[in-house]
């Protein structure tokens, strides 16, 4: 009795981890990162946001609104030439194309406060070795240091693994400094609106590539003729750009995967059969007109009643299948309903089941004596 016990368990375990390994072939996999992005609230429409000034040596393309508070608008030293979004300001001292709104700054400004606050409040950052970015490929995660981070030259590369979701933050005790023609590349689906850099202070090289959300206590200040797909956020001191382009970064909706094949309609059509009158039992009475562009109704047709409904559009759209049963044309989608709407949890069990009820089957078998009767012999 206890081998036989032992048997069934043995058989009981099989079949649990032949469910698991179904399951873990057959379900998507779950995000991997669970790293939630800082919130930006209303600073989220801002590539460039700052609190004293914004200063361009021209001419520098910025791709996204630009806006400076408390400060006065005369702080910001940007045309509107220059703007592919909008300017806000305190007043009505800055550029001739801005809007005045020192409710949203404030606004702004107050949630740029928080996203800093956010990003150093996350835990379990992880050190870079020497506090040099250059060369390194980095997992989405935390990255901490307590005084400096560095790209000096070459390039970081941010693997995503796949994830669009994967985030980065970067915690910085101080400065990030960036090298002349250095770049930070994403890859396996990395997208910018995910990488975050809470620093006291940003310089950003010249010809430089540059991704992510600059987080700044103070200054942010960038070379000539980089490019920087992001924002650039300095709460209390000024942004400084030369010949620059800065493009606001916007995270891209997953792909979802469609639902399988819906239910699909046919439309009247304008060339539709007019509504017939009454119709025999095997054709069309004599003189009803008819569309000459529709099909022509077949003499084989099911017999209808007098009351029947009128012949519709999709006479034309069908073609008779075995037995005169209508079909949908080559090319429309079909309203049938195949395996593939199955939902995978369902087949995952199927099977599963199926594995542990044949599994016990052969554990049983093993364990009874070749001489032993069957049920069958003892009813005999």
């Amino acid at each position: 009795m206890t081998s036989q016990i032992r048997e069934r368990a043995l058989a009981l375990v099989a079949g649990g981890a032949l469910i698991f390994a179904i399951s873990a072939s057959v379900l998507p996999s779950v995000n991997a990162s669970h790293l939630a992005p800082v919130g930006l609230g209303t600073a989220t429409s801002f590539a460039i946001l700052a609190g004293t000034g914004v200063t361009s040596v021209p001419t520098s393309t910025i791709n996204g609104n630009l806006g400076v508070s408390p400060t006065a608008g005369a702080s910001i030293v940007v045309s509107c030439a220059e703007m592919g979004g909008t300017i806000y300001a305190v007043d009505a001292t800055g550029p001739a194309c801005a809007i005045i709104d020192p409710g949203l700054l404030t606004s702004a400004k107050n949630s740029l406060t928080g996203a800093i606050s956010d990003a150093a409040g996350r835990t379990g950052g992880l050190p870079v070795a020497a506090n040099e970015l250059g060369g390194k490929t980095l997992t989405h995660g935390v990255y901490s240091s307590g005084s400096t981070m560095a790209l000096s030259s070459g390039t970081l590369t941010l693997d995503a693994g796949g994830d669009p979701s994967a985030v980065w933050i970067f915690q910085l005790g101080s400065d990030l400094t960036v090298g002349n023609a250095t770049s930070v590349s994403l890859t396996n689906g990395a997208q910018a609106c995910n990488v975050f850099w809470k620093v006291n202070s940003a310089f950003i090289g010249s010809t430089a590539t540059f991704v992510g959300n600059v987080l700044a206590s103070t200054q942010i200040t960038v070379a000539n003729d980089t490019t920087i797909t992001g924002r650039l956020l300095a709460s209390t001191a000024n942004v400084t750009l030369i010949n620059d382009t800065i493009n606001l970064s916007t995270c891209a909706v997953p792909q979802l995967i469609p639902p399988t094949r819906p239910p699909f309609t046919v439309a009247p059509s304008a060339t539709a059969v007019p509504t017939p009158t009454p119709v025999g039992p095997t054709a069309t009475p004599a003189g009803t007109p008819v569309s000459s562009s529709a099909t022509p109704v077949s003499s084989t047709a099911t017999p209808s009643s007098a009351t029947a409904a009128p012949v519709a559009a999709v006479a034309a759209t069908t073609t008779p299948g075995a037995g005169g049963t209508p079909r949908p044309l080559s090319g429309l989608p079909s309203t049938s309903t195949d395996l593939e709407a199955v939902p995978t949890w369902a087949l995952v069990l199927v099977l599963g089941g199926f594995g542990l009820i044949v599994v016990a089957a052969r554990m049983r078998s093993r364990m009874r004596p070749a001489n032993a009767p069957t049920s069958m012999d003892r009813e005999m």
